[in-house]
């Protein structure tokens, strides 16, 4: 297994997540860390680690990090690269290892074997997040949602309502949108405009951004993050409140569906329905009746014996 600096480029035969990519980790605020590799024969592991204190993180500032391995990688080989990171840690005198993996419903097979090799290492479940998803093989949009959200639907389309990816953002006014719809609703936005900026800016291929407009105006927002070229994450969707009757949510949905349906994709992600792990029935309720399937989000820990 070789460790290099968490700003190291690595090659492999598999396409990462986009949170796991050395773009991704280049533009983040924490530089210091470690990657670990190993490859053997057809089997290739990664995993980027920074370091927040005296722990081992991934992601930094993301939804998900955690391993990523080819198809043919068996569990004995996982078994020994989580045996060798925890290793490495103690070496070098760190604290924990926090680990937070992508929803189960990217690869139910891999996250299974993940799930495995690090309970079986002493890692221990330290949150389980509900996190909702569409398969994009179900037709069309209508045929699918609750019939509360049809009539949803239709009142928005009624209303002359339509959705579409912005080309020339007001940054400042979708920002600020999000930020309000955020806070009444109790999440405040952590994300400054500076930062929102530069998340389209550096990277527009995999961001964009959806609205709803009522003729000029935005009154429902949505980003729409390409996690892999078959997943997309619906991120920081965003209503007006003076719109509250018609659900924009509804055609914002339908929009990113289509999306995904025109692109070839194979998962809509929803996003979670929990916040550090407590439940939020209206958004859980409001997920369903999009046609949402249930799968978990797990982060792990691991706390290093420093008597070793």
């Amino acid at each position: 297994m070789e460790k290099k600096p968490v700003n190291t480029p690595i090659d492999v035969d598999f396409e990462q997540f986009w949170f796991n990519t050395l773009d991704y980790s280049q533009k983040q605020d924490i530089h210091e860390g470690v990657t670990f590799l190993y490859k053997k024969d057809q089997t290739q592991l990664f995993i980027r680690l920074y370091k927040k204190e005296n722990d081992w993180i991934s992601p930094c500032r993301a939804p998900f990090g955690g391993l990523e391995f080819s198809k043919e990688t068996d569990m004995k080989t996982l078994f020994e690269f989580v045996r060798d990171l925890i290793n490495e840690a103690t070496a070098d005198r760190i604290d924990k290892i926090r680990i937070s993996l992508p929803p189960e419903c990217y690869d139910i097979f891999k996250s299974d074997l993940m799930d495995e090799a690090l309970l079986h290492a002493g890692f221990l479940v330290t949150e389980t997040e509900l996190n909702y998803h569409i398969q994009i093989n179900q037709g069309d949009f209508a045929t699918f949602i609750h019939e509360s959200e049809k009539r949803r639907l239709k009142k928005c389309l009624q209303a002359g309502f339509n959705c579409s990816i912005e080309k020339n953002p007001d940054y400042d006014y979708i920002h600020g949108l999000i930020s309000d719809c955020r806070k009444r609703k109790g999440y405040p936005l952590s994300m400054n405009l500076t930062d929102f900026k530069k998340m389209f800016l550096n990277f527009p291929d995999r961001y964009l951004l959806f609205v709803v407009k009522d003729k000029e105006l935005i009154i429902a927002a949505g980003i729409g993050v390409k996690v892999r070229s078959d997943i997309l994450y619906n991120f920081l969707p965003a209503d007006h409140i003076d719109y509250s009757a018609y659900s924009p949510m509804v055609l914002l949905n339908k929009g990113m569906y289509d999306y995904c349906r025109d692109g070839g994709y194979q998962i809509y992600d929803l996003g979670i329905a929990t916040v550090n792990g407590i439940r939020n029935e209206g958004l859980i309720k409001f997920k369903e009746h999009l046609g949402g399937k249930l799968s978990h989000k797990y982060s792990y820990e691991y706390k290093i014996d420093i008597t070793t």
